[in-house]
């Protein structure tokens, strides 16, 4: 009996002092590693569920093969902590969303922010490239959506703030309605804390092929710079006429 009791203790000391990262990809199948990386359904499913950030009652994930790609990280250089970025198909929401998460090197989950779409990701071209990094600034592109509308819109920070605490930059649309066709589209060029948005406008007409012809092109620049995390624009009048905000 003292032999049988002498080894559940060992057993319990040995486990509680496993590390944290080896406990952490044991419960949830997600490790973290390098400067970036990609997340397959499988992994990032299993971490959202542990912590309660998704469910899969009456769901869309049946959808997604469990090796699909559904988001990825990047790690942040002050702290070697993570941003990380999943879509969500939880039957929740009425339409996939998308979460921005900070995690420690050893996975623990420190804060989630939850970013809402019009009626569709309509403006990602997959589960997760709509997330990025560039230079010091990570960012996170939201979809408009209407009736013959999509439209995309960029989070871009160094910190994860709720989705109605910043500004948006328009990034890009199609319109139409009827024949009449819009698309406007840009180039982003940061420089410190100035972003300047190279901007161009093509208006048209869609053709019976729904083929677009390009009636005329208007090129402008606007100017962004980031204070008190938001990035705040004089140049808004420049966007009088189009279909943003």
């Amino acid at each position: 009996m003292k032999i049988i009791i002498f080894a559940i203790a060992l057993l319990l000391i040995t486990a509680s002092s496993l590390p944290n990262n080896l406990a952490f990809a044991e419960n949830n199948g997600l490790v973290l590693s390098g400067d970036s990386g990609f997340v397959i359904k499988k992994d990032g499913l299993r971490f959202l569920l542990s912590h309660a950030l998704t469910d899969t009652k009456d769901s869309f994930w049946d959808q997604i093969k469990n090796t699909d790609t559904i988001g990825k990280y990047y790690k942040v250089k002050k702290s070697s902590n993570y941003f990380m970025c999943l879509i969500d198909y939880s039957s929740k929401y009425t339409f996939e969303t998308h979460l921005l998460m900070e995690l420690t090197p050893t996975g623990k989950l420190i804060k989630s922010q939850r970013f809402f779409h019009g009626h569709s990701a309509c403006c990602w071209n997959n589960y997760y490239e709509g997330f990025n990094k560039t230079g010091n600034y990570f960012s996170l592109k939201t979809c408009g959506t209407g009736s013959g509308y999509c439209g995309s819109y960029l989070y871009i920070f160094k910190n994860i703030l709720p989705q109605d605490q910043q500004k948006a930059i328009p990034e890009s649309y199609w319109s139409t309605f009827g024949e009449n066709a819009q698309s406007l589209n840009s180039i982003l060029e940061f420089k410190g804390n100035q972003l300047v948005v190279h901007y161009e406008l093509e208006i048209g007409k869609l053709d019976d092929s729904t083929n677009f012809n390009v009636d005329s092109t208007k090129r402008f620049d606007a100017k962004f710079y980031f204070k008190n995390n938001k990035w705040i624009t004089p140049d808004s009048a420049k966007f009088d006429g189009l279909d943003v905000w």
